[in-house]
């Protein structure tokens, strides 16, 4: 009797079935599977999870309108209230700025009649405050010849006073400094504002004003928004790549993201003009106040191993195409970082990291080399990444071997390009073999494709090549979503169908895991009011913060990682001339540590379908699994700001459980089911 013709004798009703044999051990899972990327994209970082709730704090703004921004305005962010103009003043320049990194500052002038005269910011569409919370205000002040105070308010939209304070002129000096308060706001207002109110005469210098809550991630000051940092340690992330994405390369080498330029004190630091702006019409600035030292710190806090990528010496080919005539200094930044991260106290940069405030190392194990560049024969010095790519191995390889290494295969999962790519990578890994060496641990992949394609290409890696043990290449699927609109440059939208196909492909994804090592949906963060890119996986504004519908299933298969998987074979017991493919997905896997057996389910069909679940050579003590579902009456549902939680994953227990038991599964769902095995 066959497998189908079995199930069929025992479960005579069943659409379908899956055995899963507990002695056929197919893959160790990678400890590294479940991971995020972060890329300050959809305001990601500045008004999203860095908790800053001044915009343009340092009046960078305007700086790039010559090489990069659309946009001049120093003063973007602030509303200037003007007593008389004839006597109040307001410039920006940068004669002995606080540092050369952040050139400029304002200089208010005020007369007799300008007493009363305001500077006002309402952030990032309005400074979201809560009642009795506190909020930690400084300012860079130096004194020229100003006379009298300057008040610090919480106001309402109309004028309302949350909460207030004084600096005095005395108290000034005429060279720069911070000054620093606190103010708790006696009201809640969602779209309040600082103000600062000059009651005085004379000139006075201004820079890097500045309102955090106390209330961060680890109350920490410079800090992050909790609620988000608490959302990506739910999803139990095994690594974090940071900072990009296309941020990394910038549109022109100049630039382009270099992290020297984001640690040290946040005054130090320079702003740089975020290429994302050309996707939305008003500036997009990085400020910088959440940089590499941040984003390790955060990587240890969620629990991640770090993941940066650094800049190979080429601009974004998509714009730019800009490719530097020396990559030393790339090379150079790139073995800076490692000795940033992993240095002790007698290395210059290792130094730089203790003094910040961290002595341990922080553990680097991964370096992206570039972004997604690829070879194009047509343009001129756009086929050298993968010459670069080895130059860097080799000045890398030589000063820490035990470094793992990330190379591309572009932008796509397909084509031209991606051909290309694989053909250059397949030809050098041979290479390395025969010479007892790894070309790259890692080759990273990005997919941002449709339903189908997705359901398409749940086998997409069992052909992949397997080398000998220890120098393969592994997969980084290092940016993927499924674009219900049918790619990348059309989109779509968070629905529930596009996240179960997610589902489904991540099952062959998880089978595959002697391959793929990494997986990380993209992007990461999205703000409802600034959005350059979507589907995203967690959707903010002010106030709060809810996970798409993807989002759960990342937190799904995070928390639900085996150690190896297991033979898992599902077979349809009719002939189905309605499909192209079975709606239904699964893989199994055991987790050492908890002693229990896992089962992922996926269902993408619009109608239940009754399961009939065999477990081969294994022994248990059931009744009862433990479940988590995720699932909603309409395919095309999907989570928002109004209905967080339209469609979440819930926790159920399942009986009459046995070696041979049948589900009943939900239409559009997918289930993880866990057994105690002994």
């Amino acid at each position: 009797m066959n497998q189908s013709d079995k199930l069929k004798f025992l479960y005579p009703e069943e659409n379908y079935g899956i055995e899963i044999d507990f002695d056929k051990k197919e893959t160790k899972i990678s400890e590294t599977f479940i991971g995020v990327f972060f890329e300050d994209i959809n305001y990601g970082a500045d008004g999203g999870l860095y908790a800053e709730l001044i915009q343009n704090r340092s009046f960078e703004f305007g700086s790039f309108k010559e090489s990069f921004s659309k946009f001049d305005d120093y003063l973007y962010g602030w509303e200037v209230f003007e007593k008389d103009n004839k006597q109040f003043k307001i410039e920006r320049k940068n004669e002995q700025p606080i540092h050369p990194n952040n050139p400029n500052y304002l200089e208010i002038t005020l007369g007799e009649m300008s007493h009363g005269s305001s500077l006002s910011n309402t952030g990032f569409g309005g400074i979201a405050l809560r009642k009795n919370e506190n909020y930690n205000f400084s300012i860079f002040l130096r004194n020229k010849d100003y006379n009298g105070k300057l008040h610090i308010l919480l106001q309402g939209q109309n004028g309302t006073r949350y909460a207030k304070v004084t600096i005095e002129s005395k108290n000034v000096d005429d060279t720069w400094k911070k000054y620093e308060t606190v103010l708790n706001s006696e009201e809640d207002d969602s779209f309040a504002k600082l103000s600062l109110i000059f009651e005085g005469e004379g000139t006075l210098n201004l820079d890097m004003i500045s309102l955090f809550p106390q209330s961060t991630w680890a109350n920490r000051k410079n800090g992050l928004r909790r609620d988000l940092v608490q959302m990506l340690k739910d999803l139990n992330p095994k690594f974090m790549r940071f900072p990009g994405g296309c941020i990394v390369e910038g549109k022109y080498l100049s630039n382009a993201y270099n992290w020297k330029d984001t640690i040290g004190p946040v005054e130090y630091r320079k702003t740089n003009w975020n290429r994302w702006e050309e996707w939305q019409n008003a500036p997009y600035n990085q400020t910088y106040g959440l940089g590499f030292y941040e984003y390790f710190q955060l990587s240890e806090d969620i629990g991640a191993s770090p993941l940066p990528i650094i800049n190979c010496g080429m601009s974004c080919q998509f714009q730019g195409k800009e490719v530097a005539d020396d990559v030393e200094p790339f090379i150079q930044d790139a073995l800076d970082l490692i000795e940033y991260a992993n240095g002790d106290e007698t290395t210059i940069w290792g130094s730089k990291r203790i003094e910040a405030g961290h002595k341990e190392p922080f553990n680097l194990v991964y370096l992206g080399i570039g972004n997604e560049q690829w070879i194009d024969y047509e343009v001129e010095g756009q086929d050298k990444y993968f010459e670069t790519y080895e130059i860097f191995r080799k000045r890398i390889k030589e000063k820490y071997p035990d470094v793992h290494l990330i190379t591309t295969s572009g932008p796509f999962p397909s084509g031209k390009e991606f051909e290309v790519a694989w053909d250059i990578i397949t030809d050098k890994t041979k290479e390395y073999i025969d010479r007892g060496k790894v070309y790259a641990e890692i080759i990273d992949e990005h997919y941002y494709m449709s339903p189908d394609w997705f359901l398409d290409n749940n086998s997409r890696y069992d052909s992949y090549p397997r080398y000998e043990d220890g120098k393969s290449s592994k997969i980084f699927a290092g940016e993927y979503a499924c674009h219900t609109n049918g790619g990348p440059s059309k989109q779509g939208e968070n629905n529930l169908y596009a996240a179960l196909c997610e589902a489904a492909f991540m099952t062959g994804l998880e089978r595959n895991s002697d391959i793929v090592a990494m997986t990380a949906y993209a992007p990461l963060f999205a703000k409802t009011t600034n959005i350059q890119w979507q589907p995203d996986l967690i959707w903010f504004d002010n106030n709060k913060a809810y996970g798409s519908v993807s989002y759960y299933v990342q937190k799904m298969f995070g928390n639900n990682m085996g150690t190896y998987t297991l033979k898992t074979d599902v077979v349809a017991k009719t002939k189905l001339p309605k499909y192209k493919r079975l709606p239904i997905y699964s893989i199994a896997s055991y987790d050492a540590n908890t002693e229990e057996m896992i089962i992922k389910l996926v269902n993408v069909d619009e109608k239940a379908h009754t399961v009939s679940i065999e477990l081969k050579n294994v022994q248990g003590t059931w009744q009862k699994a433990k479940g988590v579902i995720l699932t909603s009456e309409n395919k095309m549902d999907m989570n928002t700001l109004e209905e967080p939680d339209k469609v979440v994953a819930k926790d159920f227990i399942l009986g009459n459980v046995s070696s041979e038991f049948v589900y009943d599964m939900p239409a559009q769902s997918f289930v993880v089911l866990r057994l105690k095995v002994m």
